[in-house]
């Protein structure tokens, strides 16, 4: 009796144990086959951009842009036969709205359209048209009322030259500027940040610097960079009279 129950016994687990094989195996081989819909409908993320646009510029330039879900960066990529832009991510300025910069690129956007600069030169760039998509729009930097107010937190200081080390430049918080050489003051007068130009009409960041000395007009600069240790402004006339300002940031 106690032999027939013991081979009842093990015939019981063997059969048990052969049902739960069949059934793991069974949920593995779901699992493998249906890997690839479990992997997308159970991880979720940001999407890593905000789609690609491309664009055409003087000069025949054109290129693509891709922006970051956060704007907080935009790659740009030469097409067709070109080279320029060199393919480079460039990153957002934090003093300056819809401007860009990196690897000598400087990017700046205005509604649906683009500047795209290197150095001293710049060129404008629109939408290629694209009936399946509308153009990417980065808004009017007038529109940001704190561009003119940060830009000018971001300037007040005392500045070199990297062209003549002798020459300085104290702009103060108070709208005055003091243009110094050899550490006397060489000239004074008043300044202060726009973000568009009253003689071109276009956008843009723009410092406008009025001499006390009535032989001296009004002088408006392009902030062309600015970082919390480098400015350049470049002037709105290209005349030759006024050179560029290639300026470092020095302790006062």
């Amino acid at each position: 009796m106690l032999k027939n129950t013991s081979i009842a016994i093990v015939a019981i687990l063997l059969i048990g144990g052969a049902a739960y094989m069949a059934y793991r195996g069974s949920i593995d081989s779901y699992l493998a086959s249906n890997a690839k819909t479990f992997a997308t409908t159970t991880t979720s993320s940001a999407p890593a951009d905000l789609g690609t646009y491309q664009y055409e510029c003087d000069e025949h330039v054109t290129f693509e842009m891709t922006p970051s879900s956060d704007l907080s960066a935009i790659h740009v990529k030469a097409t067709g036969s070109g080279s320029y832009p060199p393919e480079s991510t460039l990153t957002k300025d934090a003093n300056i709205a819809n401007r860009w910069e990196g690897n000598g690129v400087v990017f700046v956007g205005n509604g649906e359209t683009v500047t795209l600069g290197e150095g001293d030169s710049a060129i404008g760039c629109s939408p290629v048209a694209d009936p399946n998509n509308a153009p990417f729009n980065f808004g009017d930097a007038q529109a940001n009322p704190d561009t003119s107010s940060r830009v000018s937190d971001a300037v007040v200081g005392k500045w070199q030259s990297t062209d003549d080390p002798l020459s300085e430049f104290i702009f103060a918080s108070d709208g005055t500027i003091q243009d110094l050489h050899q550490g006397k003051v060489d000239n004074s007068g008043t300044w202060k940040a726009y973000t568009s130009s009253a003689k071109t009409g276009e956008t843009g960041v723009y410092i406008a610097i009025s001499s006390s000395n009535p032989d001296i007009g009004p002088q408006v600069f392009t902030i062309a960079r600015l970082t919390s240790t480098s400015l350049e402004l470049v002037p709105t006339e290209d005349t030759g009279a006024v050179p560029s300002l290639n300026l470092i940031r020095v302790s006062q």
